[in-house]
């Protein structure tokens, strides 16, 4: 098992192809965290790139269809906090699938992602959000949140709210 800052991370298999501006990912995340090792996710994607090294003018991003794939059955957010400083001792499970289409400039996305069992420090609130539930669907560019409810302090409910995925610009 390895682990990362601490939280044992799950087992990942991946395989990045890469040939003609075109880049594939397939992946397996395993949780053996549990006792028992089952997928935790599995996602697919074939992008338009450009990785050259060099002679490339304009954006890496490149205009050309772009796919992908994301089924997640009790993947654990545990990793979170240790990626991000805006968070600490994460915890819940994501189930759901989405899929992404068009381009990576204009996606199209659908789905439905469902958190269960959630649990979060907000550092830079100073809050402890715990009991989160919520339901969440892709909707073309967007994230559509239909129901967020946690337990903050005093309150009880969130409000529901729609988030805009930016366009993809690597640096």
């Amino acid at each position: 098992r390895g682990t990362y800052r601490g939280t044992t991370v799950p087992d990942l298999r991946s395989r990045f192809d890469y040939a003609d501006r075109i880049m594939q990912v397939n992946a397996l995340l395993t949780d053996s965290t549990r006792g028992v090792a089952r997928p935790s996710a599995t996602a697919s994607a074939r992008l338009p790139i450009d990785l050259a090294f060099t002679g490339v003018e304009g954006s890496r991003v490149l205009d050309g269809a772009a796919t992908g794939e994301l089924r997640a059955d009790s993947l654990p957010l545990d990793l979170l906090s240790r990626v991000t400083d805006a968070l600490a001792n994460v915890r819940g499970d994501v189930n759901g699938q989405a899929s992404l289409r068009g381009t990576l400039r204009k996606p199209d996305m659908t789905g439905a992602l469902a958190l269960r069992n959630g649990r979060s420090d907000v550092v830079a609130l100073g809050i402890t959000l715990d009991r989160m539930n919520a339901s969440m669907r892709l909707d073309g560019d967007s994230i559509v949140i239909d129901s967020l409810t946690a337990s903050a302090n005093t309150s009880d409910e969130m409000p529901t709210n729609r988030l805009r995925a930016a366009a993809v610009e690597p640096a």
